[in-house]
């Protein structure tokens, strides 16, 4: 069995929430190709991006991140969140 890095963990939660490349380019503060290499896995995404994904995204979990241990989002976060929301992430 393969096992799932943070860089994978990254394009799950991208794919899910139907976020673009230009998206977490900006949140991750890095280029638009760098989060190319990040997501076909030619280099690692580095815990300062990590920081700064999890600065704009309160609502994903840090440990499922970086681990893959837990869900991908804080349970308090779901409920307090608008239905819209609710809907993009448990779909």
């Amino acid at each position: 069995m393969k096992e799932v890095g943070t860089n994978q963990r990254v394009r799950q939660w991208m794919q899910a929430n139907r976020f673009a490349g230009k998206e977490l380019a900006e949140w991750a503060g890095i280029s638009k190709s760098a989060v190319s290499q990040v997501l076909t896995g030619k280099t690692g995404i580095s815990l300062k991006s990590i920081q700064n994904i999890l600065e704009h995204h309160k609502e994903l979990n840090a440990r499922w991140l970086l681990t893959g241990e837990g869900e991908m989002y804080y349970k308090k976060a779901l409920s307090n969140s608008n239905p819209e929301t609710k809907d993009r992430i448990i779909s």
